[in-house]
């Protein structure tokens, strides 16, 4: 889909331990030249006789930094583990300078290096917490794939940085969930604050995550394990494996389903009889930007339609691509709802 949301939502059977995992990764574009990725990744043993989980990531650059939200220092000490004679992984005994510390609070993983523009370029990896957790930072072996010319002179047969996230016990209800925001110094757009909400039915199944933005943006990025599960907030609900509401200073600015029955915020909503297939929509001032894999009904506020129930398709009209809307009172609240068609990046007024 357009305007600036990807996202791949993949699973398989880990066939050593017979785990389930599952990994929902996406990009969000926050303007032209800025944005950062989501990961969010869950495992879990059919057996439940889950020992531990991990997450590895892998960087370039200086040592990383490991920072609590508040720009303070997590301190690490020396550490035997990450050893195939400790159980783990024979890969395992090629890292090198291993550190690690008991932590179960929210954190960031800093990573930094030079690049070919003559830029610093910074990676912040936001990871929200759970109990019974460690993190490790290591050198690992350098990458063949970083070639002279490719890069900096300064990462050529440089280890690489690494951490190493371990969770005791299952990683399905508490997954692995990062917001990994990169920029070159100086940029005026990057991550300012990341938050996390839950659900007023509280679920473990469900993750929401809030990403601010230093140009006023705001992201509520919405995961849930079923599509089909109902989960409700103080803002609206939503159902489904993946959704995301943007907003501009305190006004929406788009709603995305990317998978999943319904999206609600705030009174807008998008919902749909079935999961597969992604809507997105767009809003600005009095017009809306419709991208859509599948039918669906919109819902929208009366107030910003000021008056009109009518959405008219703006380039190239067709009297038949008008839609009329029907209006209805939820909890004290003037709606209009449409029913819509699967549609290609189509502009509407209101009328």
């Amino acid at each position: 889909l357009s305007g600036g949301y990807t996202f791949s939502d993949v699973c398989f059977i880990e066939p050593a331990t017979d785990a389930a995992q599952r990994r929902l990764t996406g990009t969000i574009r926050t303007s032209e030249s800025s944005g950062y990725f989501v990961d969010i990744f869950r495992s879990a043993r059919n057996d439940k006789k889950d020992k531990k989980h991990e997450y590895v990531f892998h960087s370039q650059g200086s040592p990383i930094q490991l920072l609590d939200y508040q720009g303070n220092s997590i301190v690490t000490s020396p550490t035997n583990e990450l050893s195939s004679k400790k159980g783990d992984l024979v890969g395992y005994d090629y890292f090198r300078n291993k550190r690690s510390t008991a932590y179960y609070k929210d954190f960031i993983a800093q990573f930094s290096m030079g690049s070919i523009i003559g830029k610093d370029l910074t990676v912040n990896l936001w990871m929200k917490g759970f109990d019974d957790r460690s993190i490790f930072t290591v050198d690992a072996p350098y990458s063949r794939a970083i070639r002279e010319g490719t890069g900096p002179e300064t990462l050529f047969h440089k280890p690489l940085p690494t951490l190493v996230v371990r969770q005791g016990g299952e990683a399905e209800t508490r997954p692995f969930a990062s917001i990994i925001d990169v920029f070159n110094n100086g940029d005026q757009i990057k991550v300012s604050d990341v938050e996390y909400f839950t659900p007023q039915n509280a679920d473990v199944n469900f993750l929401g995550i809030k990403v601010s933005s230093t140009n006023d943006r705001i992201d509520y990025i919405y995961n849930g394990r079923s599509a089909d599960k109902v989960h409700r907030f103080k803002s609206g609900e939503f159902s489904g494996s993946y959704a995301i509401a943007s907003y501009s200073g305190k006004k929406l600015a788009s709603l995305f389903l990317g998978f999943g029955k319904k999206i609600e915020s705030d009174l807008w909503s998008i919902a749909s009889l079935k999961a597969e297939g992604g809507v997105l929509v767009k809003v600005n001032e009095n017009e809306l930007t419709i991208d859509a894999d599948k039918p669906f009904e919109l819902t929208v506020p009366s107030e910003f339609l000021k008056g009109g129930i009518t959405l008219e398709v703006m380039e190239n009209f067709d009297p038949n691509k008008k839609y009329d809307g029907k209006r209805v009172n939820m909890n004290g609240s003037q709606l209009i709802v449409f029913k819509l068609p699967k549609m290609t990046n189509s502009n509407f007024k209101i009328n």
